[in-house]
């Protein structure tokens, strides 16, 4: 009806990031992925996704808003329903046409991730994380332990540039 809202009324909302594996980017998607042709440890990423799960404090995954007393006031606690990295057919230009494959076919990696709401740029600096995963700049055990302190540390005042880099691809967005 005339008073629904998409943004405020959706029951949850879907992101999608992709990162282009492959050693040139075709033209057509340029603008709508990451690319990172380097080597990365897919497992230990597809693992890493799944500690997001779960309600937990993104306060380490959120960007400032420019203002100490509104980033006091909100609440960071956020409940996400899945994260899962997933390999992709390459050179999809709309999200009906981005289909799973198994592995290790499939020239893109997909990151989606579901939950209720978000914080800005939360979803980026998750993706960043992952990548740092993938990269084995933390091991697996590390990460869990690592995640476990961002969210508890949370409690203690700010520490947003303790999680990954903010990536800067465009995301597919999609409110359920």
């Amino acid at each position: 009806g005339p008073s629904f809202h998409a943004r405020w009324m959706a029951q949850s909302k879907m992101y999608a990031y992709r990162i282009f594996r492959g050693r040139t980017v075709p033209p057509f998607v340029r603008k709508y992925v990451l690319h990172d042709p380097y080597p990365l440890n897919e497992a230990a990423m597809e693992e890493a996704a799944r500690l997001f799960e779960g309600e937990h404090d993104f306060t380490s995954f959120a960007a400032s808003s420019g203002s100490e007393e509104s980033d006091r006031d909100r609440t960071t606690v956020r409940l996400i329903y899945r994260s899962e990295v997933l390999r992709a057919e390459c050179c999809a230009t709309s999200w009906a046409a981005v289909r799973p494959v198994a592995q290790p076919q499939g020239e893109e990696l997909l990151y989606v991730v579901r939950g209720r709401s978000f914080l800005r740029y939360m979803v980026r600096k998750i993706v960043g994380t992952l990548l740092e995963v993938g990269r084995e700049l933390a091991a697996l055990l590390v990460a869990a332990a690592y995640l476990s302190l961002l969210f508890a540390i949370a409690y203690y005042g700010d520490k947003r540039a303790d999680a990954g880099r903010s990536i800067i691809a465009n995301p597919y967005i999609y409110a359920l």
